[in-house]
């Protein structure tokens, strides 16, 4: 049975991470099949699909642009964690990063928007994922598959804010704000 798919570029990267496929990459086209699907049903039968070949012009089609009216310019590049400003603000709250995130807190926080409307974020280890975003009414929110889960969609909702000469995109992440500060270069 052959299926046409049109897959945005997290799935096709769920697809080579964990192998459930061959893929192969042939004049900028990028061959899936063999795919193993497993159909959830009382008996739980599993069975083969073949998936089409998909020109990268395709998948970029199927990956929605950033939908707004608004200035990108505030939100677009590349965002790491300012661990004093989010500290400062975890106490309020009780916390900390270390507490929250522990040990793997040490490899930070960070986002990145372009402007085709593509987002991925990291927070600490584990935590994360890709997808596409719209700005609207001063709100990121973006739509995206999670590294750890690479099944499940998450929402995530950003927001810039300016703070003691500072220019922030604050992560709400865990009933905590992580504060993030533009790449500079």
């Amino acid at each position: 049975m052959k299926k046409r798919a049109i897959v945005a570029l997290g799935v096709v990267a769920a697809i080579l991470l964990t192998g459930c496929a061959d893929t192969s990459v042939k004049n900028d086209i990028i061959v899936v099949s063999d795919v193993k699907m497993e159909e959830r049903t009382e008996e739980s039968v599993s069975k083969e699909t073949e998936i089409e070949e998909i020109t990268i012009e395709e998948m970029e089609q199927a990956v929605p642009m950033a939908a707004s009216t608004e200035d990108l310019s505030p939100i677009l590049g590349t965002w790491n964690l300012d661990g004093l400003k989010t500290d400062q603000e975890m106490e309020k709250t009780g916390t900390d990063w270390m507490y929250e995130y522990g040990s793997g807190g040490k490899y930070g926080a960070g986002a990145t928007l372009r402007e085709d409307g593509y987002f991925s974020y990291y927070v600490a280890i584990g935590i994360g994922g890709e997808g596409s975003y719209v700005y609207e009414d001063g709100t990121v929110t973006a739509t995206v598959i999670p590294y750890e889960r690479i099944t499940e969609e998450q929402t995530i909702e950003l927001y810039p804010k300016s703070e003691d000469g500072q220019y922030y995109l604050v992560l709400k992440m865990d009933n905590h704000e992580i504060y993030l500060v533009r790449e500079e270069g």
